[in-house]
């Protein structure tokens, strides 16, 4: 009786650790990125919701932003690229947008992109 051997040929274990190897790299790669924006989002909160923010002017906002910035090693955003709108009721809000850019292979880029808004002086 003849015997035939089942599984996975060398060629089959090569592309099966090629695509392993491509999802680490996207993962290396793009989960810092998110990691940043959550650290974005974090210091819009507690800067947010500082009670002695609520009713601080523009400097006051964006030296409390800076220095969480600081802290955090944010990058991709610099704090004066958070806007601060006044809402129709009065209130205010962090408003923000950004595109980070983080190269992937030679010349090809992993391209994320973020936006959200904070409303001041309220508990989120």
């Amino acid at each position: 009786m003849k015997s035939m051997s089942r599984g996975m040929t060398v060629w089959g274990l090569l592309v099966v650790m090629a695509l392993v190897a491509f999802t680490a790299l996207l993962l290396m790669r793009a989960v810092p990125v998110y990691l940043n924006d959550m650290k974005v989002q974090n210091a819009l909160e507690k800067v947010a919701t500082d009670s002695e923010m609520s009713d601080a002017g523009g400097r006051a906002l964006y030296g409390a932003l800076q220095r969480y910035w600081d802290i955090e090693r944010i990058s991709h955003l610099d704090p004066r690229d958070v806007r601060v709108v006044r809402e129709q009721g009065g209130g205010r809000i962090f408003e923000y947008d950004y595109e980070a850019r983080i190269s992937l292979i030679a010349n090809i880029d992993l391209v994320f992109y973020f936006e959200d808004s904070v409303p001041i002086g309220r508990r989120p």
